[in-house]
């Protein structure tokens, strides 16, 4: 047989070789150099991460500013970045801006743009177009209107944010895997192999299907290695894998943000059992991005309504270049954010107005007599209106302090949970037990026996219910009473709700539990440290003489039913805890005579008639409740009698002001709010926070701030350091800042930054809320709780503005330590006013660092 092959032509199996040695050999490079550029992925991983604020699960929410990775850029450029990463509106848009009332200046912008342009032979005016826009443009008004040449238009501005990765596909099937790997819970069947991580997790279990092999085919365990390979495998461009990285990263910015938040807590249970890291999510994301064709093109929502709405006011009709409609959309966009810019700067300056004028007529010297007693609020805005109505029924003298009243605890309850009652910016110092309070050790282990069958009772209808094999069983078996409660739930919420809770005291004894202060061996706080802590949370108020015979310390928390936000209305800084517990440790820490001695030593002299009291404040209801009450005195007695009344009556002044705000016809349905499980607005929380003052009471007694403000104690002629300023400035406001951010841009846009509509809502994994069933991670606050209607809002999206009264001096020495503030301010994402006591006058901080003086 004689052979076709040339002579020194190789062999079929020869070429066959030498084809796979080859191809072997690409591959090895392509790893190789996915190996080398893992390092440097690493860095550029760690800066992408920092876009992401996170976000912390239902049961611990807490407020945050979700374009928290742009503080670091003035507020103007962040808004826009951000509209860019998480296709939203970062700047109020115009159909609310109109509610301000206000008549917005012309935009400074139009005067460097052309007067006209020219599209398709017609003459289009720029600046009528913009004087039209603040009238006529409705962002919610957007019609699908010639999709092509918007598409055309954005491409030659290079705003379309081309993301195959993060396709609608690779997104429904991280919707599977997510709330399965993140589980806490909610499901019977829990996702096997978890304690491996989430990308070996998912990838172990791809290998199982068909399809998934080839997906997983010879990627390394590490992620981060797998995410350098996995770009080379998608190839693409180095130039752009910063760009499809964060694409991918923001394509479910919700889960991505929790996932941050759980990975940074080393010492919570579920991720010690199933590990989680955005290196983990990533990985996945792009294995998952192999078998994803498709590619989506998105816009900001705010070229398609300009789009929109320019179609139909120019009426341009015919073939339109995208070369000149990509001009039109850049000066109207330009000349848009112009706008709402400048009008929500005068909205903001009419706020500061207002307040700086009514605190300038503030200035007088401080009540020198004796109020009959004194109260301590948490500076929750919520806590203003109920401080006014309470100085206005009685003679007493209400404060603002932090409610964890300067305590780093962390308590471990009856049932074994531990709670960190304090704000997430601190780490606790002290693990302390609860305990029951005075005069209730006798009635501990009942307490223990009926909580614990109650437990019981509760874990067994849970298996019940979400067991395979007995809901059927259940539903016939407990159908009828199940049916007669969700009737009384219905039409008697209020009424079943103390049926409800004298049927929890049958089982168990109510008793008021206190964290046991007292240094042990089983934890407490050293005697000295109790009194550093009461020294410090004195000085911070300017509580430091004149006490009244009775001090009540008052920390607060929401009361709801049915309602996943719950813990995001107790309150917005310490993770959903109740400031309760703080209070009743700082109060018998305040009564012990060993502290009263050492602070005596420092200047701080308490009478010993003078006792210090706990109370938890109901944001829900208005009601105070007095907790862990020592023992009193026959004139003590009497002045806590006289509290109680006062605090009743201020109850009742201050739900018939907040009735009408919420829609209830009077002080009975208001309270009926709370035990209504269909109710979606059973407060209105924060809502409406604008403001934040720190000065002393007699700067802001008997105004009306309509729950707008912050309102800290503060009296600089105790100061004269200043350190006691700094905490201020440097903690409670931040926290305040993070509060106004998140509705501040959960009302611009409750699409892209809250939680949308209540009524759709569905938990999901017991850490978050979904809409419907598959959605991304809910990161903010529902539209219930900054809207009143599909019209008209409640919350006004104002920056937060700081209200000092300090020397100006003290305040600028104090900016000029501190970073944080000069990023907060210079960046203008607080503005800030110092009410000079000295000079009597009132300076405004500007973005370059200079002082204007105002009024």
């Amino acid at each position: 047989m004689i052979s076709a092959r040339k002579e020194g032509q190789p062999l079929l199996w020869q070429c066959q070789t030498i084809k796979y040695k080859a191809m072997t050999l690409s591959n090895t490079l392509v790893r190789e150099k996915s190996r080398t550029s893992a390092a440097t992925l690493e860095q550029e991983l760690q800066q992408l991460y920092q876009l992401i604020a996170p976000t912390w699960p239902l049961d611990r929410a807490v407020a945050c500013n979700p374009l928290q990775g742009l503080e670091h850029l003035p507020f103007e450029e962040a808004a826009r970045l951000g509209r860019s990463y998480f296709k939203g509106y970062c700047l109020p848009p115009i159909w609310q801006l109109r509610q301000s009332g206000i008549a917005p200046d012309a935009p400074k912008a139009v005067q460097a743009l052309p007067d006209e342009i020219d599209i398709a032979g017609h003459r289009v005016s720029i600046a009528e177009l913009t004087e039209k826009m603040a009238t006529e443009l409705d962002e919610r008004q957007v019609a699908q209107v010639r999709p092509g040449l918007l598409a055309n238009a954005l491409s030659r501005l290079k705003l379309l944010c081309r993301t195959e990765g993060a396709a609608i596909g690779v997104n429904q099937d991280l919707l599977t895997w997510l709330p399965a790997f993140l589980d806490e819970g909610q499901t019977s069947w829990p996702m096997p192999g978890r304690e491996k991580g989430f990308y070996l997790t998912v990838k172990s279990l791809l290998r199982s299907l068909k399809e998934g092999r080839k997906l997983t085919a010879n990627l390394p365990d590490s992620p981060t290695e797998a995410i350098a390979e996995l770009l080379g495998r998608l190839e693409v461009p180095q130039s752009q894998q910063q760009a499809y990285l964060r694409n991918h990263l923001l394509a479910l910015p919700g889960w991505a943000a929790y996932i941050k938040w759980r990975s940074s807590q080393k010492d919570y249970a579920p991720q010690q059992a199933a590990p989680i890291y955005l290196e983990d999510y990533l990985a996945v994301r792009l294995m998952l991005a192999q078998k994803s064709s498709s590619a989506t093109s998105t816009a900001p929502p705010a070229y398609e309504a300009l789009h929109s709405w320019a179609l139909k006011r120019t009426g341009i009709i015919g073939n339109i270049p995208a070369e000149d409609w990509a001009t039109l959309l850049d000066c109207l966009a330009r000349a848009y954010d112009e706008l709402r810019i400048n009008w929500l700067v005068q909205w903001e300056s009419q706020f500061q107005a207002d307040v700086t004028s009514k605190l300038a007529r503030q200035r007088t010297a401080p009540k020198t007599e004796q109020a009959d007693f004194q109260a301590i609020f948490c500076i929750d805005v919520r806590s203003e209106p109920f401080r006014k109505a309470l100085e206005a029924v009685s003679h007493s003298e209400t404060l603002g302090f932090a409610g964890f009243f300067g305590l780093p605890i962390a308590y471990e309850t009856p049932v074994g949970k531990t709670v960190k009652s304090l704000p997430v910016l601190l780490e606790p110092a002290h693990q302390l037990q609860q305990v029951p309070a005075a005069g209730c050790a006798h009635q501990e282990q009942p307490y223990r026996d009926g909580t614990q069958l109650l437990q019981d009772l509760r874990k067994a209808y849970k298996a019940l219910k979400y067991n395979l094999a007995t809901p059927f069983a259940a539903a016939e078996a407990l159908g009828l009473p199940a049916a007669l409660l969700t009737l009384g739930r219905t039409l008697f919420p209020h009424a079943l709700a103390r049926l409800r809770n004298s049927g929890r005291q049958w089982f168990r004894p109510e008793l008021d539990w206190v964290p046991d202060v007292r240094a042990g061996q089983a934890g407490g706080i050293p005697l000295e440290q109790q009194a550093a802590y009461a020294a410090g949370a004195l000085r911070t108020m300017g509580l430091t003489r004149n006490f009244a015979p009775v001090v009540l310390l008052c920390g607060h928390g929401s009361e709801t039913e049915n309602n996943p936000y719950a813990a995001a209305l107790d309150c917005g800084a310490c993770g959903g805890s109740h400031g309760g517990p703080n209070a009743a440790a700082m109060a018998s820490i305040l009564n012990d005579f060993s502290v009263r001695k050492i602070l005596k030593e420092e200047n701080i002299i308490i009478p010993d008639e003078t006792i210090f009291l706990a109370g938890q404040h109901n944001t829900t209801t208005d009601a105070v409740r007095l907790i862990a009450l020592p023992e009193l005195t026959a004139n003590q007695e009497a002045s806590v009698q006289k509290l109680q009344k006062a605090l009743q009556a201020a109850q009742e002044l201050n739900l018939a002001a907040r009735a009408p705000k919420l829609g209830a016809e009077g002080i009975a349905q208001l309270m009926k709010k709370r035990a209504d499980w269909s109710e979606v607005r059973p407060e209105w929380g924060l809502a409406g926070n604008a403001g934040f003052v720190a000065a002393p009471r007699s700067l802001t007694s008997g105004l009306d701030l309509d729950g707008r403000c912050f309102l800290h104690s503060y009296d600089w002629q105790e100061d004269r350091e200043g350190k006691v300023l700094e905490g201020i400035l440097t903690a409670p406001l931040v926290v305040a800042q993070w509060i106004n951010s998140q509705y501040f841009f959960s009302t611009t846009d409750n699409t892209a930054f809250g939680s949308g509509n209540k009524a759709t809502h569905n938990v999901v994994s017991k850490v978050g809320i979904m809409q419907g069933n598959s959605s991304d991670l809910m990161h903010g606050l529902p539209w219930q709780s900054v809207m009143k209607n599909d019209d008209t809002l409640y919350h006004k999206p104002l920056r937060l503005t700081a209200f000092v009264q300090a020397p100006l001096g003290r305040v600028q020495s104090i900016i000029e330590r501190q970073e944080v503030l000069q990023k907060l301010f210079f960046n203008q994402w607080v503005h800030l006013r110092v009410l000079d006591p000295e000079t009597g006058e009132v300076n405004v901080l500007l973005p370059d660092g200079d002082w204007q003086r105002s009024l």
